[in-house]
């Protein structure tokens, strides 16, 4: 932890990733900036990307795969943990508490092999924001994050979990509007990062 004295005003939350989860973050300087970011977050305004590894050929039927099922918090965990409303079966989940509207849109980049397992590469763009919706969605598949000690097999496979926030864009409205768009896509162009193959 480093506190910088030249920094005025502090940071602000905006919104944020799981402590296991890499990537694009945007953090105002100022309340000011904090107060007009918020809308589009509240007008659902914001595009975000992210790459996982995920257990298993996912095969789709077709380019994107949509999940729409909402998410709540599960009863049988002690802290923070959520689950899907219904299981891949379609069968009710009684232990889900406060289930909200959840939709992420997933593609496939690319199917390998991680530790001599088979593994895909995704994409995905949430279009809400719920808590752990990602890992939570692609466990539901069936295709849970590589290094997901919470939502995937406990195999400590990874030494870390696999899921990059690569992508953050968003229209701010002051005198004008104002464009922000964070990539953290460098290292993840070629088509063998070390993380993700």
């Amino acid at each position: 932890f480093h506190y910088d004295l030249s920094i005025q005003g502090g940071f602000h939350v905006l919104h944020r990733l799981d402590a296991s989860t890499s990537g694009c973050v945007c953090i105002p300087l100022s309340k000011r900036a904090q107060v007009d970011a918020v809308k589009p977050f509240s007008r659902n305004q914001v595009s975000k990307q992210y790459l996982a590894l995920v257990y298993g050929h996912l095969k789709l039927d077709r380019e994107t795969l949509e999940v729409k099922m909402p998410i709540g918090d599960d009863a049988r965990q002690l802290r923070h943990a959520m689950c899907t409303l219904r299981d891949a079966s379609g069968k009710v989940n009684e232990h889900c508490l406060n289930a909200q509207e959840a939709v992420s849109h997933i593609q496939v980049i690319e199917y390998g092999l991680y530790k001599k397992k088979k593994c895909t590469k995704v994409l995905i763009n949430p279009l809400t924001g719920k808590r752990h919706q990602l890992r939570v969605h692609l466990s539901y598949l069936g295709h849970p994050v590589v290094g997901d000690l919470v939502y995937g097999v406990d195999d400590f496979d990874s030494y870390r979990t696999m899921l990059h926030s690569f992508k953050f864009e968003m229209t701010v409205e002051k005198n004008r509007p104002v464009k922000i768009h964070a990539c953290a896509c460098l290292l993840y162009t070629s088509p063998s990062p070390r993380d993700y193959c």
